[in-house]
């Protein structure tokens, strides 16, 4: 990992490089958690993610996270087990794979709470509301899906197909009624209210 600082002049300056355990990294995400700590969660291609401390000056590994998968080439990822996207929300942390799989993980001790085969294709997208429990993916099986995930459990609320698209991005607005997304080879924004 690299890491930058911006100063005040929005001038960017390369502050430290952190040598970690991960394969190739995919995908990061920052959150501040509810003791108002700055994390930073990494997640590789093997489905691996690591949790690490940052206080502005100094990062630290504070928790490594390894799904067990069937890897018959120890040496060789199996791609389907490969985190696609990452968002963090109060203490939990919602994960999507190549598998179509979304699960949801207590930040301070990663712990599994949930899993949920959302897709039968790759996730490319996923976005979640905190104060409504919304979460919203986006997959190459060409659908849009709204879940409501609360208390350990999920409910799918609504289904798009997007024929003949792959979806590559999705977003909730604010109002929670109304998702936007995007999808390959396509030049203009999908909008759908509930």
């Amino acid at each position: 990992m690299v890491i930058f600082h911006v100063e005040s002049n929005n001038s960017i300056s390369l502050k430290k490089q952190v040598s970690t355990a991960h394969s190739t990294i995919v995908e990061m995400v920052g959150h501040q958690t509810q003791d108002h700590q700055m994390i930073v969660i990494s997640a590789d291609i093997k489905g691996c993610m690591n949790i690490w401390n940052y206080d502005g000056t100094q990062i630290q590994l504070i928790l490594s996270h390894a799904i067990e998968a069937i890897i018959f080439d120890a040496n060789a990822p199996n791609i389907k087990d490969a985190i696609s996207c990452l968002k963090a929300t109060k203490d939990l942390l919602y994960v999507a794979y190549g598998s179509g799989h979304v699960r949801v993980f207590e930040l301070s001790s990663g712990q599994l709470r949930l899993e949920l085969q959302a897709h039968c294709r790759w996730i490319h997208a996923m976005d979640v509301n905190p104060s409504t429990n919304l979460v919203v993916t986006a997959s190459e099986d060409c659908h849009v899906l709204m879940w409501d995930i609360n208390d350990n459990k999920a409910e799918l609320l609504d289904s798009h197909r997007i024929k003949d698209s792959i979806m590559t991005g999705v977003q909730l607005c604010k109002n929670g009624r109304t998702i936007v997304c995007s999808a390959y080879e396509r030049n203009h924004l999908l909008k759908y209210q509930l």
